[in-house]
């Protein structure tokens, strides 16, 4: 599962988890590791319990642990965010 727009539609997040989810791109993805990597502008999202409530949706999602990194670098790459706001446009 490499596209994490695909990963963050099918997961069952809502307000503040889904926008976090939504603005950060997948660095990568190393069985059970997830690196995300999230804007700086989007910093306010990210906190313990957004993470933690990320990390147990994916846990959920692939059906076991999953160890989850979020760092804040610039994302030059498409965010699932990014992704729906071109589809609205085309």
């Amino acid at each position: 599962p490499s596209n994490w727009t695909e990963i963050v539609n099918q997961l069952p997040l809502q307000g503040v988890t889904k926008s976090l989810a939504l603005h950060c791109h997948m660095q990568s993805f190393t069985d059970p590791r997830i690196e995300l990597v999230l804007d700086p502008k989007h910093a306010p999202l990210l906190n313990p319990t957004q993470q933690q409530r990320l990390q147990q949706a994916l846990a959920l999602h692939f059906k076991k642990p999953i160890e989850l990194s979020i760092h804040l670098a610039t994302v030059s790459a498409e965010t699932p965010a990014r992704a729906n706001a071109r589809i609205l446009e085309e």
